[in-house]
């Protein structure tokens, strides 16, 4: 997912007996998946940025260091929202959730496999069950930690502990 490397290089890839590893529209979701990792590599790297300056610029001034906090506890509050409602998705409505995932990332039909092609037998249906849950699992547990993060600072910036010049 993170090299450089062009199709050719799955293509590459071999069983001892010398056939190739994935077929040829394998190789071609495979590399839509690597192009939508990158997207959202970048598009969080942006985020991030963006997040960090709008939180330095409140923080440089004494008077709106409140909203920054705020800022941070909402922020994490959000995210468990959100994070909530795609988690419960994703446990109640599993086929549902998958193909909608699929429809809005790839094109149509480019990521449905058979049970004998080596992408299904690699990572079947429950390991991304499992790998979905803990995702949820883990970036919930960073909001929440965000949430109170925010929070103590702001009883921290009640308090005056933080509320210096």
């Amino acid at each position: 997912m993170f090299n450089f490397e062009g199709p050719e290089y799955l293509a590459r890839i071999e069983f001892p007996e010398g056939d190739p590893i994935y077929s040829e529209r394998e190789i071609r979701h495979l590399m839509d998946v690597k192009s939508v990792v990158k997207a959202a590599v970048v598009i969080y790297a942006i985020a991030l940025l963006g997040a960090i300056s709008f939180l330095f610029l409140l923080f440089r001034r004494r008077e709106s260091r409140a909203v920054g906090w705020r800022a941070i506890r909402d922020g994490g509050l959000l995210t468990l929202a959100l994070l909530s409602a795609v988690g419960l998705l994703a446990l109640t409505a599993w086929d549902v959730f998958f193909e909608g995932f699929h429809s809005v990332l790839f094109p149509p039909g480019s990521w449905q496999f058979r049970y004998t092609d080596t992408l299904i037998r690699l990572f079947p249906e429950r390991f991304w069950m499992d790998a979905a849950m803990g995702i949820v699992i883990a970036t919930g547990t960073g909001a929440f930690a965000v949430a109170l993060i925010g929070w103590v600072g702001g009883l921290n910036l009640e308090q005056n502990w933080y509320n210096r010049p």
